[in-house]
């Protein structure tokens, strides 16, 4: 190797360590977050605005994720998170002496997700911090059903596999806090968003 490349290498070392990285080995990340754009809602919502006697609500996902970083490009953690989809509505039925009954349906979906995660950081600017993510662990389900038509009351719960692939970027506005938003294909929403505290 001549000199000069000897000191080109010098002089590169020398600035990456004048421009650090947002997050590095031995940081822990802790995130907030609150999601948009699941199938669930894009259904709901497309319910609600066909007829006023639906009533639909949608919660999250919404869910909080920690992870530690064991290198400068490298982090293992885990994420949780929760989100639910009711749907109201009512119905008349006439039995057979001609008597119309009015029947209430109450159905509601409940998830929960617990999923290890493995990340891949490639910022190297000191408050931005680009990640790619892969998720994948536990899914557990709670479908209840509240009527008062005898006919139907079906309440079940299931649990299976989840997983999820996600791309996103974190900006610090100080040393430890910020902001993050991410997009991502299952095991949740296509939008993620929300606080972030580097320790």
């Amino acid at each position: 190797m001549n000199r000069l490349n000897i000191f080109s290498l010098i002089v590169f070392l020398f600035c990456f360590r004048l421009f650090p990285q947002a997050v590095e080995k031995g940081n822990f990340l802790l995130d907030a977050y609150y999601g948009y754009g699941t199938l669930v809602s894009l259904i709901a919502k497309a319910v609600s605005t066909t007829t006023s006697q639906v009533k639909v609500s949608v919660i999250g996902p919404a869910g909080i994720r920690g992870e530690y970083m064991i290198s400068d490009n490298f982090g293992f953690g885990a994420d949780v998170q929760y989100n639910s989809f009711r749907i109201r509505w009512t119905e008349d039925h006439v039995d057979g002496y001609g008597i119309t009954n009015q029947y209430f349906y109450d159905y509601k979906w409940q998830r929960i997700r617990i999923m290890p995660k493995a990340s891949v950081h490639f910022g190297k600017d000191e408050n931005f911090d680009g990640y790619a993510s892969f998720f994948g662990g536990y899914t557990h389900h709670i479908l209840t059903f509240n009527t008062n038509d005898p006919l139907y009351n079906p309440s079940v719960s299931f649990s299976g596999l989840a997983f999820r692939v996600a791309l996103g970027g974190r900006y610090l506005f100080t040393k430890n806090f910020g902001m993050f938003g991410e997009i991502g294909f299952f095991g949740g929403a296509l939008i993620h968003g929300g606080l972030s505290l580097k320790l």
